[in-house]
């Protein structure tokens, strides 16, 4: 799903929301990251240059994870991962208050991802 979303540079890089705290990789959940777990690590990173993890695409299209500074100059897209709604009450959609902000969701299996972008990126 992530790289038919952000094939050919379209919405690359993106922020996924892993974070370096205290020398740790943690989640927005609070969940580290854990080692030799999943991690799509460009060569020489994590380089801990940044606090903030950004997908980015390399020669080939291939999706690679950069740490970079999320504080800045840099205005990524981000990928956020939601719970999947109960059908019975189903999600209610509401448009987006910043008219510079694209909003997009796919269903995949049991999950909801939903990709935002903005012009700026917001200080957390």
């Amino acid at each position: 799903f992530f790289t038919e979303l952000h094939s050919e540079g379209e919405h690359a890089p993106y922020w996924i929301g892993l974070r370096n705290k205290y020398g740790q990789n943690v989640w927005p959940t609070g969940a580290e990251l854990r080692e030799g777990g999943f991690a799509r690590w460009a060569p020489n990173e994590p380089s801990n240059k940044g606090n903030c993890t950004e997908v980015k695409l390399d020669e080939h299209q291939e999706t690679l994870w950069n740490s970079q500074d999320c504080e800045g100059a840099h205005s990524n897209y981000f990928s956020c991962q939601k719970r999947a709604c109960d059908t019975a009450n189903y999600c209610a959609l509401t448009p987006p208050e910043n008219p510079d902000i694209f909003s997009s969701e796919e269903d995949i299996e049991e999950d909801e991802f939903e990709l935002n972008a903005e012009d700026e990126l917001e200080k957390q």
